[in-house]
């Protein structure tokens, strides 16, 4: 074994990964984050419709924006360069920070069958470049003295505006970088040898800290337009996506970040991108040099020929193939976020965003497919990701059953959690380094020329690389609007997603040439899974198709729609989402049924679930809990209504206390036996050796007694059938079965 020396290129593998594979950069592997408005934009630019917003123009608010940019920018090198920045880490521990050298001053040069990374940590160089028109500056941010103030960042841009309208422009030699990297490889080594002024340009650009993008046009005020201009530029041009950090600023001010994915993983660019969001409006740095001597922004000459020429006009064609096949959206989910699923679901976020894109994926396509997730490896040194494959067994269980309609919300619900946890358990395995797609990609590597093996050649391992769903998961972005990268299948889909305490935003970009996919439609299924999901936590397991399909199965005349609708009008559904919302909507119902004397029946489903999850204080729930018991008797005799409430049951194990012997176990209601002493009747509903059983344990009028019952289409009936019984959530031990292993039911009337 021989040691790799330690430089820019040391994680050897990832990079002949990355610089190995030949497509274009644009889509296909760049990335892109976009942010909110700066909270001083003059309105006249954010407003549609305006005047100010007009093509083929900069404006003194755009350079302003990205002044303010560059100069927090360079604030985030300082604070690195100074080995200033707080360690990163996690529960597992701390997380190597190399990547953060592989940002500033980075560039991927394209060479024949693989390309390579230029650049050195800390950066020396103190200027970026700024395209403008397709024109590309050598601007200088920081003088030799220190850094400078952000109005001097200023007038350095307006310099290069003023320039680049006054001057001859040169070839669009950046759209070259979007081409194919063998064909980029190719032109950019006769642009070499055409002339030394092309290879200084090069240089130039390549030790440049990064790029910034002033473009000369504004589109409507959407964040998919937002993400799109950042994402590729509409047309590619005005643009070096070669670059590692690119700032691309519209004439209305509007920014975003974009980036070449090789150096680094998109988080740690989006990390420095939120600091610049966090910060504005940004301030001067402290101790600025006053009266800096700075060089006149130097604008980037070019010697072509002809080739060169034709090369540029092809790299636009096939640019605007690509721009025009990709199809991005973001959807910004606003119902609920991480605070939701933390507090109220009890899983991993993550997991938790998961399981929606395998739903929506499921009920679009109407299958399940290979799902890649990214996972961090930071824990270990210049470690960088693995793959979770987040399609499942359980994931695929979960989907189905919900939509089956004879699943209760219950069942359904266990199977999401037990999803959620299978993932957890390969996402840690992952980031433990017992993954096994890097395993595999190793053994590759390792293969001597000439050498294979089985595995590489059967069909399902390929089968199985078939990501139709690649995602990756970033930090909660208070202040971003959406992030994204380009789907890795020509029939999938790319998301990059973010799960913030009261919203969630997904990025998520498709192919338009294949007509089973759709961004759009993607992202209406998105919405639906995470909504339905949220359901299976706040309501019952009512669902008014299945009240609608008993009523037609058991009365024929109600096959009139007339009927139908004056009877399913007859139900009135709360959805109450914490045990405040439950109190209420109980203390409201004496009122409302004066309102509708047509009420005959209540149900509340269920009156423990709300109680035992958000009310910790047993003395005040049991406050609650008796009054609302209170309300409902009050409305049963007033107004001669039933009322049916349903409780969960757990397992009580006793042990007799002469002998301390276990004895054996017996049911409770799961808020305790004080609960059903205002009941005229209780009864358990389990499942018994396949068989839906239910017994009465309580009644003033009849005795205990023990049916055996099935559910058909018309209902409830008696009858003996055996029925798979629904696989049982995995409990590690006593007390979890206890809280939650028991599958019966309590209803109370």
């Amino acid at each position: 074994m021989e040691q790799v020396p330690m430089g820019i290129n040391a994680n050897y593998i990832f990079f002949e990964a990355y610089h190995s594979w030949r497509e274009a950069l644009l889509v296909n592997s760049n990335w892109f984050i976009v942010t909110r408005d700066h909270p001083n934009t003059p309105k006249e630019l954010i407003t549609e419709g305006s005047p100010a917003r007009k093509n083929g123009q900069t404006t003194a608010w755009q350079i302003r924006r990205a002044s303010e940019t560059i100069s927090a920018m360079l604030d985030y090198k300082d604070l690195l360069d100074h080995e200033l920045l707080p360690p990163e880490g996690s529960r597992a521990g701390p997380m190597c920070m190399n990547q953060y050298r592989l940002m500033y001053g980075i560039t991927r040069v394209p060479k024949p069958g693989c390309d390579v990374l230029v650049g050195s940590h800390p950066a020396p160089a103190r200027h970026i470049i700024v395209l403008i028109r397709d024109q590309i500056y050598a601007v200088d941010v920081v003088d030799e003295r220190g850094r400078i103030s952000i109005e001097d960042i200023e007038k350095q841009l307006q310099k290069a505006v003023r320039d680049s309208t006054s001057t001859k422009a040169e070839p669009a030699v950046g759209l070259l970088t979007s081409e194919h990297r063998d064909t980029w490889a190719q032109v950019h080594k006769q642009l070499e040898d055409l002339s030394p002024d092309n290879q200084y340009s090069f240089s130039v650009i390549e030790s440049a800290l990064f790029a910034v993008s002033l473009d000369d046009y504004c589109l409507p005020l959407t964040t998919d337009n937002l993400s799109k201009s950042t994402f590729h530029g509409m047309t590619a041009h005005n643009r070096w996506f070669d670059k590692c950090m690119s700032v691309c600023v519209m004439n209305d001010g509007r920014v975003g970040l974009m980036g070449e994915h090789s150096p680094c993983d998109a988080l740690i660019p989006a990390t420095v991108f939120e600091y610049v969001a966090n910060h504005e409006p940004v301030q001067d740095p402290k101790n600025v040099v006053s009266k800096p001597d700075l060089r006149a922004p130097m604008k980037m000459t070019w010697k072509v020929d002809a080739a060169v020429i034709k090369a540029i006009d092809v790299a636009g064609k096939s640019a605007k193939k690509i721009i025009d096949n990709s199809d991005v959206t973001v959807l910004r989910f606003t119902e609920f976020g991480s605070d939701f699923v933390k507090s109220k679901a009890k899983v991993s976020p993550d997991a938790f965003s998961q399981m929606a894109m395998q739903l929506a994926y499921y009920r679009m396509h109407k299958l399940v497919t290979a799902t890649y997730e990214t996972v961090l490896t930071r824990k270990f040194l210049h470690g960088r990701t693995e793959c979770c494959r987040s399609c499942s067994v359980d994931s695929k269980a979960f989907c189905v059953l919900m939509d089956d309609q004879t699943v209760t919300a219950s069942e359904k619900l266990a199977a999401l959690r037990k999803a959620c946890d299978s993932h957890v358990e390969y996402v840690t395995a992952a980031s433990n380094g017992k993954g096994v797609d890097r395993h595999l990609m190793g053994l590759r590597v390792l293969m001597q020329e000439g050498e294979s093996a089985a595995i590489f050649k059967d069909p399902a391992y390929s089968k199985s690389n078939d990501f139709r769903l690649s995602t990756s998961g970033l930090f909660p972005g208070e202040r971003m609007l959406g992030s994204g990268f380009g789907a890795v299948c020509e029939d999938g889909y790319g998301i990059n997603y973010m799960v913030a305490p009261k919203l969630i935003k997904y990025g998520i970009e498709s192919k338009f040439s294949c007509p089973q996919t759709s961004s759009s439609k993607f992202a209406k299924h998105l919405a639906c899974a995470l909504i339905d999901m949220k359901t299976l936590y706040t309501e019952g397991s009512l669902m008014l198709e299945r009240v609608e399909a008993m009523l037609r199965a058991i009365s024929p005349e109600s096959n009139d729609d007339i009927i139908m609708t004056e009877f399913m009008d007859g139900i009135h559904i709360y959805n109450a989402y914490d045990y405040l919302e439950q109190v209420a909507v109980v203390e409201l119902l004496y009122e409302y049924i004066a309102q509708h004397p047509k009420i005959k029946l209540i149900v509340l489903d269920s009156i423990s679930f709300h109680t035992r999850q958000g009310v910790t204080d047993v003395s005040l729930r049991s406050k609650l809990l008796h009054a609302m018991s209170s309300n409902l008797v009050k409305c049963a005799e007033k107004y001669k209504v039933a009322v049916l409430v349903t409780n969960q049951v757990t397992t009580k194990f006793n042990k007799d206390s002469a002998s301390k012997q276990q004895m054996p176990s017996v049911l409770v209601p799961s808020l305790g036996d004080s609960w059903g002493n205002g009941c005229n009747q209780r009864v358990i509903v389990f499942w018994k050796n396949g068989i839906r059983t239910a017994v009465l344990t309580k009644s003033s009028n009849m005795r205990d007694q023990t049916v055996t019952f099935t559910i058909t289409a018309d209902g409830i009936r008696d009858g003996t059938v055996k029925t798979p019984e629904p696989s049982r959530p995995r409990y590690t031990n006593q007390q979890q079965y206890q809280q939650g292993g028991s599958r019966h039911q309590s209803m109370s009337i």
